[in-house]
């Protein structure tokens, strides 16, 4: 028998709460050695005393320790790479001695990473001359761009959002009926065609999208200009119902960003003024509106997050982009100040992030689309630059991937 931290008694082969030796991380090919030992492999299974769960034989303390429950609320309700992640940080911190079937799997000497970072990119999405989505992916580590290619079946489009889940990208957008409509891409690069989004919806003026794990959080103007959510997992889930977000009413535009499990939701006023709530979806609870400071006369607005401090953008009414800061942990908002990089004559906004890095696309005068990028670990900017193969530009949306 052994004895966890917490005092419960363990037997066979199971992940236990001991500080020990340190290792740093693992292959999956190491992990599922292990997950052979503990539970056969099998990454949806129950111990039979109902205390481990999942392929690595994780108790609860621990999955809610080292942060499981943004996945799920159980480890074997969870991805076998889910798992992992949360495995590797108890291996990091606890050692290969947290499993008992550790001994002769290489736990302790696999130092590989079992899920390398992928290529820091993002998606830009623009509405042609001809209403018709197109994409272009950036490699921001190589420094190249894709051609903007057009997004399969799609017509007579008004608005789009964009949100990333792990392995995928979700494309919203508002049809010449006023109807929500949605497309998947793999990360392969393969398209779903456009669905109308099956909660009802009708008269959508305008929409915006953020991620928490594996949930895309969708807000829509109604055509009384009130702002309506519904949420989808996308790890087996359905979409929700449109309703209400609280405490709003003449909203003209909104924009969305997720920090964690809170949704920090923006939207300018019928003052011209931009207002922000923020939506707990650990807790299902929504702060009321409450104006951001020192902002007046706002045409449009976007928003990107690196780590806790999202970031916003709004164009005033001189068409210039102003930029102002809050980090949602114990900090206060920045006043809005111009952005650094020279701009004007701009009519729409977008923005994505990668690590500490904001990418900041702008649609000139000139119908053309405009990149930026903001490093907020050092304070820099570089100038704005034309994005590769575009023109006659109308709207655009970016998102990570």
């Amino acid at each position: 028998m052994l004895t966890t931290a917490l005092g419960l008694a363990l037997s066979g082969s199971a992940i236990i709460g001991l500080s020990v030796g340190s290792a740093d991380a693992a292959s999956v090919a190491t992990w599922d050695k292990v997950a052979k030992c503990e539970s056969g492999g099998n990454w949806s299974i129950v111990s039979s005393n109902g205390l481990y769960y999942g392929g690595l034989q994780i108790n609860l303390y621990n999955w809610k320790h080292y942060g499981g429950t943004q996945y799920a609320a159980r480890p074997d309700q969870a991805t076998k790479k889910e798992q992992i992640l949360i495995a590797e940080k108890i291996l990091a911190d606890q050692g290969a001695g947290a499993w008992t079937c550790s001994p002769g799997t290489g736990l302790s000497t696999d130092h590989a990473n079992p899920y390398p970072d992928p290529p820091k990119t993002s998606q830009l999405f623009s509405i042609g001359s001809d209403d018709i989505i197109y994409g272009a992916v950036a490699d921001h580590d190589a420094g190249t761009w894709s051609g903007f290619d057009a997004v399969p079946d799609n017509v007579g489009t008004k608005q789009i959002a964009a949100a990333s889940t792990p392995g995928a990208t979700h494309l919203f957008s508002i049809g010449d009926d006023d109807k929500i409509y949605m497309s998947d891409k793999a990360d392969d690069g393969t398209w779903g065609g456009f669905d109308p989004l099956p909660s009802p919806n009708v008269g959508t003026k305008q929409i915006a999208a953020a991620a928490t794990g594996n949930t895309v959080h969708l807000f829509a103007i109604g055509d009384d200009d009130k702002i309506y959510t519904a949420d989808k997992n996308y790890q087996g889930g359905s979409w929700t119902n449109f309703y209400p977000v609280p405490d709003n009413s003449g909203t003209k535009q909104i924009a969305a960003a997720a920090t964690g499990n809170t949704v920090h939701l923006y939207s300018i006023g019928d003052d011209d003024k931009i207002y922000t709530a923020d939506a707990d979806y650990s807790a299902g609870t929504w702060s009321d509106f409450d104006a951001v400071p020192d902002n007046t006369g706002t045409k449009q607005i976007t928003a990107a997050a690196t780590g806790n401090t999202v970031h916003l953008f709004a164009i005033g009414d001189d068409d210039k982009i102003y930029t102002a800061d809050k980090n949602y942990q114990g900090g206060s908002w920045t006043d809005f100040d111009p952005a650094t990089p020279p701009n004007s004559g701009t009519k729409q906004i977008a923005a994505s992030s990668t690590g500490d890095i904001v990418h900041l696309f702008s649609v000139g005068d000139d119908d053309i689309i405009y990149g930026a990028d903001g490093n907020y670990s050092n304070g820099t900017w570089s100038q704005f630059w034309a994005v590769p193969d575009n023109a006659g530009t109308k709207r655009i949306a970016a998102t990570d991937s």
